[in-house]
């Protein structure tokens, strides 16, 4: 009974460690993804600033996620 305990909690202390990497690898990914939705921000700014660019059906609208908005998702 003490060996299976034993190996019980070994078992959970592995399944402890791996719940942290996928914490850490979580955080990592959500960073990611606000910095490149402030750079498609960013990038989408400068294309409506330069009129050598031009929507072709520009009744659509278009409308992207804010930082604020993927946050949420979360």
């Amino acid at each position: 009974m003490r060996a299976q305990n034993a190996r019980l909690r070994e078992a959970v202390e592995r399944l402890g460690l791996l719940n942290e990497d996928k914490d850490a690898v979580i955080a990592g990914l959500r960073a990611q993804l606000a910095e490149q939705a402030e750079q498609i921000a960013r990038l989408e700014r400068l294309i409506s600033r330069n009129s050598g660019f031009s929507d072709p059906n520009p009744r659509v609208e278009r409308r992207t996620l804010s930082t604020a908005e993927w946050m949420i998702l979360e």
